[in-house]
């Protein structure tokens, strides 16, 4: 693919680190990318040797991924608050993408959809990848979740980024690929389907709305050879909540592709109850994604006040 260049990988110790670690490790190899392990420790509950015992364990993983051929492989060792620390890592040194999993190591940590994983989906800045533990990474079906509204130019960029990943990665994976652009009739003709009507007439309205967006997505997709990819064009009268999770299960989906902007697209779905709900259906993981013009607003968080970090080559 060749579509990143510096990837982050979260390994720690929860589980599903390892399923992490490794798909992060053929997506550097298949782009050439440098890859950075990261591991953040609290500082008021590690201690000196615990730190120093994660970093002779850090080390021998780098190791071993440069005889596995991962040549620009490094690691950094933290101290601080898990999501904070990453943030600003992907702030400061440009990353790309972040791996890790979506699983929690305890209850302390609380990262099964918790704060860590919301945080990283609400603020980090560069796509966000969430897998799930113990799943195949080889990925069957990929689903890009869109929602191309001309008066919003704001998502042309999300949709173009939705659909670059979700393309790069259906064909990196020999994967079928689904599209997805939930609807909801808005307007005066939202308040007249709510009145009493004559039924052609309802049908008539939801048939004029069912050809306006599927107008939009045909727009959309028409910048992409999609003959080439196994795919799936999905376009339903449906809160985008209910449709993903009813489209993850109709179609077994592995992957989900989907904006996480407060202010374009599908956006929030990530944050709270729904996050949950959709990351326990999906059977491998979620990447999530923000326009640039978003991205672009989050300012680095002041240096943390803990240990300086450890940055090994």
């Amino acid at each position: 693919m060749n579509r990143f260049k510096n990837i982050l990988a979260v390994y720690n110790d929860v589980i599903g680190a390892e399923d992490a670690l490794t798909q992060a490790a053929a997506l550097a190899t298949a782009n050439r990318a440098r890859l950075t392990l990261i591991d953040v420790l609290h500082p008021s509950t590690s201690t000196p040797e615990q730190r120093r015992e994660r970093e002779k364990c850090l080390q021998r993983t780098v190791n071993h991924l440069k005889l596995d051929g991962v040549q620009r492989t490094s690691f950094k060792l933290l101290s601080g608050v898990e999501a904070v620390e990453i943030i600003n890592q992907v702030v400061r040194h440009e990353y790309d993408i972040v791996i890790a999993s979506a699983e929690g190591g305890s209850p302390i940590r609380n990262a099964l959809y918790g704060k860590p994983a919301i945080r990283l989906i609400r603020k980090c800045p560069c796509p966000v990848w969430l897998l799930k533990p113990g799943h195949s990474l080889q990925y069957g079906r990929v689903m890009a979740c869109v929602d191309p509204d001309p008066s919003r130019p704001e998502c042309d960029e999300l949709n173009t980024k939705i659909m670059d990943l979700s393309t790069s990665l259906a064909t990196s994976y020999d994967a079928d690929l689904h599209i997805l652009h939930a609807w909801e009739v808005v307007g005066k003709d939202r308040d007249t389907l709510s009145s009493e009507i004559a039924d052609t007439t309802r049908v008539s309205l939801l048939e004029k709305h069912q050809g306006i967006h599927q107008e939009r997505i045909d727009q959309l997709l028409s910048n992409y050879r999609l003959e080439r990819i196994p795919h799936t064009v999905h376009v339903p009268q449906a809160l985008p909540e209910r449709a993903i999770l009813k489209t993850v299960n109709s179609e077994a989906v592995d992957l989900i592709v989907i904006g996480a902007s407060s202010r374009a697209g599908i956006s929030g779905f990530l944050t709270g109850h729904a996050a949950e709900s959709i990351l326990a259906a999906v059977r491998g993981g979620v990447l999530t994604v923000k326009p640039d013009s978003v991205a672009a607003a989050y300012g680095i968080d002041s240096a943390p006040p803990f240990e300086k970090a450890l940055e090994v080559a």
